[in-house]
């Protein structure tokens, strides 16, 4: 008997206890995200999930994002999926602090003394930048005295 699409899914998904992600089983891309093949066609497990539980089994539109509550890429439980927009999702990473373009703001005097200080030290400008949460470019322009000091 062949199995359905959803079965074929479920196959792949660890599904824990109550508050735990249900961690995708199958292949994963570089950034973590399962890909799950469906109708000849490849796509997130994470979007078939929101897709199968939580929008009544159709298609998400492509300009929307299906976001993570819990910052876990392999994460597919339906509980911890939300949709949003490229900028929705880009501004939930920024708010938790994480992924590469932190939120602008300037700096203060105690961070550009804190952050030549560190560079002083002999840490590279990437590694003043991350442990000091700025962007290289941000730390190159405090290091050679060039305003504005924005991250």
């Amino acid at each position: 008997m062949t199995k359905t699409v959803f079965e074929r899914w479920v196959e792949k998904v660890d599904m824990k206890g109550p508050d735990d992600c249900w961690e995708w089983l199958g292949f994963k891309n570089k950034d973590g995200y399962g890909r799950f093949r469906t109708n000849k066609k490849v796509m997130l497990a994470h979007r078939f999930s929101y897709a199968h539980y939580k929008n009544n089994g159709q298609p998400i539109p492509s300009n929307l994002c299906v976001c993570h509550h819990c910052d876990n890429p392999g994460c597919v439980k339906p509980n911890h999926l939300f949709l949003g927009t490229h900028k929705d999702n880009a501004q939930d990473r920024n708010r938790k602090g994480r992924g590469f373009y932190p939120v602008h703001k300037k700096h203060t005097d105690d961070e550009v003394i804190e952050i030549r200080l560190d560079y002083a030290s002999g840490l590279s400008q990437r590694k003043v930048a991350k442990l000091n949460n700025s962007t290289q470019k941000a730390v190159w322009k405090i290091v050679n005295h060039k305003p504005p000091y924005e991250r």
